[in-house]
Formats: C-alpha cells, sequence, structure tokens
C-alpha cells in the first residue's frame, strides 16, 4: 500500500518538473491529496494477533502420599488450565488484549488456585500507548475489578540478533524488570511439623527478583504495540520469554476486511494496580487459611506451587 503512494507520489514530482506552468497547480493539490491520503490510511492501520502462552512452574509434593503418576496428572491438568490463546486487537496507538474464546474445562479440586493463579489473565486489557495509560477488566472471587494506571515503561535494550516468526523478520529486545514471583503453599494442619508449617505458608509472595524478559519484534508492522502489558519497542512485539512465561505469535491478520472497534473498558470496580495486588495478597492469604482450616486433623501433606 505504502509503497504503491510513493510511486505514485514520486512521479507526480517528475510531472511537475517537466509540465508547464498552467498544470503545476492541479498536480501540485493532487500531490497533497495523495500525501493526506496516505497519512489517513496510516492512521486506519488495524490489525488482529493471536498469541499462545506458555507456562514453567514447580509443584511439589509429598511423594509418600501422591505417586509419580498422579503427580504427572495433576501438572498436566494445571498447564491445560494456564496455556490459552489470547487475541490482540491493534491500531496505531490502543489496543485490546483478551483471552480467546473457548470450552471452560474442569479445574478439579484445584479450582481455588487456578482462580488465584490466572486472575490476572482473566479479562480484556486495554492499552493506549499514545498516552502511556491501560485500563484491565480482572474478576476475583465473583468481583469485577477495572484497573486503571500508568503503563509500566521497559529500558529496552536493542540486540543486534533476528529471527524469523511466521514471514516476518524480527529483531531482539531485552529489558530488565523486577519479578513479583507468586509462590502460593498450603501445608498440613496440626501435628509436630505445625509451626514449621506455619512459618512456611506466611510466604506466599516471593520477594521480586531482577528478570530478564526477551522480546521479538518487527518493523514491519509499524505499531508500538504488543500482548499483554507489553509495548515500547519500534515494531510489533511477535514474542516475549519473562522467566517463566512465554508469548508466541500463532497468526497475524493486518487491515482485516472487518474494521474492527476498539473502545477502552468501562466496566468494574476502579482501582490502580497496587491496590488490586494488595487486594491479591489478601484473598491468597484467605484462600490458604481456607484450605487449612479443611484439612486441619487430616493427614494431608504439603503442596507448594511457584509461578
Amino acid at each position: 500500500m505504502f509503497g504503491n503512494i510513493k510511486c505514485s507520489i514520486d512521479s507526480i514530482k517528475q510531472l511537475i518538473k517537466t509540465k508547464n506552468r498552467h498544470c503545476m497547480k492541479f498536480y501540485k493539490l493532487l500531490l497533497v491529496f495523495l500525501l493526506v491520503s496516505s497519512v489517513i490510511k496510516a492512521q486506519d492501520f488495524q490489525g488482529k494477533a493471536i498469541y499462545q502462552s506458555k507456562f514453567r512452574f514447580d509443584m511439589r509434593l509429598d511423594s509418600t502420599q501422591v505417586s509419580p503418576a498422579q503427580q504427572q496428572q495433576i501438572m498436566e491438568m494445571m498447564r491445560k488450565q494456564l496455556e490459552k490463546n489470547f487475541e490482540l486487537f491493534f491500531d496505531k496507538n490502543t489496543s485490546i488484549y483478551k483471552e480467546e474464546a473457548r470450552l471452560e474445562q474442569e479445574a478439579g479440586g484445584f479450582g481455588g488456585m487456578m482462580v488465584m493463579i490466572g486472575g490476572a489473565m482473566n479479562g480484556r486489557h486495554f492499552k493506549d500507548v499514545k498516552n502511556k495509560s491501560f485500563t484491565k477488566e480482572s474478576e476475583l472471587m465473583g468481583k469485577n475489578f477495572l484497573i486503571k494506571d500508568s503503563l509500566k515503561v521497559y529500558n529496552w535494550k536493542l540486540v543486534n540478533e533476528t529471527k524469523s516468526i511466521g514471514n516476518y523478520l524480527c529483531f531482539k529486545a531485552i529489558a530488565t524488570v523486577k519479578n513479583p514471583a507468586m509462590s502460593l503453599n498450603f501445608g498440613r494442619g496440626g501435628g509436630r511439623n505445625n509451626q514449621n508449617q506455619t512459618e512456611n505458608n506466611t510466604q506466599t509472595q516471593a520477594a521480586p527478583q531482577d528478570m530478564i524478559v526477551e522480546a521479538w519484534y518487527s518493523p514491519e508492522v509499524p505499531v508500538n504495540n504488543g500482548p499483554g502489558e507489553y509495548w515500547g519497542l519500534p515494531g510489533l512485539i511477535m514474542e516475549v520469554n519473562a522467566d517463566r512465561i512465554s508469548l508466541q505469535l500463532v497468526s497475524l491478520d493486518l487491515n482485516p476486511k472487518d474494521r474492527i472497534q476498539i473502545k477502552e473498558l468501562d466496566k468494574g470496580k476502579v482501582v490502580s494496580q497496587k491496590e488490586y495486588d494488595d487486594i491479591v495478597k489478601a484473598k491468597t492469604e484467605e484462600m490458604r487459611q481456607n484450605f487449612e482450616g479443611g484439612q486441619r486433623g487430616n493427614n494431608t501433606h504439603g503442596i507448594q506451587i511457584r509461578m
């Protein structure tokens, strides 16, 4: 599209040089029209990208109570719950990121934990990269929240490495961020290990540590955007690898026939990111205490999941 416009503009410039003055005004007006049209088309630029999430997590169960085969079955169930496809609808300045519709899967006895682990991913995510702001939906324990805050600033370092993702040439960038890794500990109640259990269970969130975020972006798609909270590179972010989470492009459709309506979200209790994080922390502690209360006195051994 843009290549054809450039050729037309170059041709008109050549005509302006060769034609007489009577035609010059007309060609100049036509040149202005083409330039304005190219700007309007660039502003109308839209696309739809689909990403697949991949998770790596630790899960430790008491081997005297749970066989290796059972542990593998539980890990597979959790993997299916956490690995999803996400859709990113974007234009030059804004985007909507949301989970692709799918049939609900049974979470078994770990349904509550899946809600807590995946809570930040269960709603739509609106980004405005021009104004550096975001609005994100989240449903937590039956309550709808609307998180409104400033976009996280990534100090990207461009790396001299390339690879192809689909039909697009991509370049590598890295950034260092703080990783608030979550560790959920569910120990058994009662008995001589009760004190150790209490000490372990109070540490439901590990201390933030430096984490390297690796991103691959393509300048062939001229938007300052990407999946989830990621943005800030001179081209669409096609892949992200961050500690135990990766997001990988599955498909990309530029300027789809059906126009995309991207609107800011407006349903839910408005909170800042910090306020929401505090709510999640409190709910996690409440869930842990309820779990222990239901298991106290039973011969139930510890479960630890680290994200």
